[in-house]
């Protein structure tokens, strides 16, 4: 019996000690593979370096990546890093002062003051517009309003106004939010995006400058900004352009996590009316009456490991710098646009639609160039056929409308009378009913991020040259 009893302790020891092998296997493979000698500093003479750099840094990258405003990508260092700390950090760690470090850096990233500002932690870009909606002091007398351009993550924020029996409204350009309605006696929220994720569009920067700078408008209206497309290639300082709130999502400006963030003016906190409490978000509430206060607009502590990733993700970016990254991706841009725009048939016919405000500088149009293809004046390819068509050959792009309902009726010139009809032959914004009565619904949409190379730009205008020119 004895025997029996220690033969099946030392299997109990045995089977105990696999998961610690496998625990210390998994640090010790990424400890060697994090070796320093090894590391790459992107910012290293960047971006000249960038392309002999991007095998070590983008070891998971296949292909030609086309796809930035979708989602960026992740430096594989960056990741190493945060798995080691993260396996190797102390069970007993102050997680909630190193989520309050991670803030403080958030803060400087986009310039803003902490004393004016505060950042909230979300799942999503969506979940951002969805928390200031949804809290938002809606009254009959209230009016919700959007640039035409504008993501479905904005539009559906209306849903709230109309319930309060708010007004909602469309406007083409920022000057014509002087003819908006509104009231004295209530609140009224407008809503833009910083870059528009359709064809890369940017408003007018005096016009924003003036906006801001109006304290009688201002008085009337809280601005949100959208900076979803706009943060991954652009620097944004808050201590000049003093939104009173910007929604962001941090997979699109490094790759990971899939996550995002409401930075929002400690004064606009005040006048939202949270409508739920939690453990988190309650310093005060009785079991007996509908009372409580409001201590914290997340409703949980963040999730700490995905959190965390956003450290590491803001260490890589910060180590190229933003205006380099801004510079870099606008010289691309440009190289793609006038590639595409030189494309011809041998009839001397157009090859190339493109859309958006290219050739009119850094301030009005980012990294992305949406476009289709055309067979004759009238006969285009479709988007959906041109994007599986790249995919086959290594290059990630994506196609449809974007969620971006506005720009893509207003670009692709689709009568308002029609719609409704053309669209519900869909399924999806980028699904492979692209093409209707001669009239594209969407458009191919290639942009570039920080990792981008002229070889990718050149390999793509090539590919498109021996495939969709003729």
């Amino acid at each position: 019996m004895k025997r029996v009893s220690v033969n099946r302790q030392n299997l109990y020891m045995k089977v105990a000690l696999i998961p610690l092998c496998a625990i210390f296997i998994t640090l010790l493979y990424i400890r060697i593979t994090m070796n320093t000698d090894t590391f790459v500093n992107p910012g290293d003479n960047y971006p000249k370096n960038l392309q002999k750099q991007r095998k070590n840094i983008f070891k998971h990258l296949n292909g030609t990546y086309l796809d930035y405003t979708g989602a960026g990508i992740y430096l594989d260092q960056a990741i190493s890093q945060y798995e080691y700390d993260l396996l190797t950090m102390p069970i007993n760690v102050n997680k909630t002062k190193i989520i309050e470090e991670i803030r403080s850096e958030l803060l400087k990233f986009v310039g803003a003051d902490p004393s004016i500002y505060s950042v909230i932690f979300v799942a999503s870009a969506t979940q951002a517009m969805k928390l200031v909606g949804e809290n938002f002091p809606w009254t009959k007398d209230s009016t919700y309003a959007y640039t035409l351009y504008n993501h479905n993550s904005i539009l559906g924020v209306r849903k709230y106004a109309i319930k309060h029996g708010s007004k909602f409204r469309s406007i083409n350009d920022l000057k014509d939010v002087y003819n908006l309605p509104y009231s004295e006696s209530s609140k009224n929220l407008f809503v833009f995006p910083l870059e528009e994720n359709f064809a890369g569009g940017k408003n007018d920067p005096e016009q924003i400058s003036k906006l801001l700078n109006d304290k009688e408008w201002r008085k009337r209206w809280t601005i949100v900004a959208d900076s979803a497309a706009f943060l991954p290639t652009n620097p944004l300082d808050l201590s000049k352009t003093d939104y009173d709130a910007v929604i962001m999502s941090f997979y699109k400006i490094f790759g990971f996590p899939n996550t995002g963030a409401l930075v929002i003016k400690k004064s606009l906190l005040k006048m939202l009316e949270k409508k739920t409490y939690t453990s988190n978000s309650a310093k005060y509430s009785s079991p007996d009456d509908d009372y409580f206060e409001v201590y914290s607009f997340e409703d949980d502590e963040p999730p700490f490991e995905l959190t965390l990733a956003v450290k590491y993700g803001l260490e890589s970016i910060n180590s190229i710098g933003m205006n380099k990254i801004q510079e870099h991706v606008a010289r691309l841009t440009d190289r793609l646009y006038k590639g595409l725009t030189s494309l011809s048939h041998g009839n001397g016919a157009e090859a190339v639609k493109v859309y958006g405000n290219h050739g009119q500088g850094i301030t009005r149009q980012g990294g992305i160039v949406a476009f289709n293809l055309k067979r004759t004046e009238d006969d285009y390819f479709g988007y959906y056929e041109v994007v599986k068509s790249a995919g086959e050959a290594g290059f990630h792009l994506r196609g449809g409308c974007h969620c971006n309902p506005g720009a893509c009726f207003d670009f692709m010139k689709i009568p308002e009378s029609r719609v409704r009809s053309y669209f519900d032959a869909k399924t999806t914004c980028g699904d492979e009913n692209d093409v209707i009565d001669g009239i594209p619904l969407g458009a191919v949409r290639a942009s570039l991020g920080w990792g981008s190379t002229e070889q990718d730009v050149d390999n793509f205008l090539q590919w498109i040259t021996q495939n969709y020119v003729f």
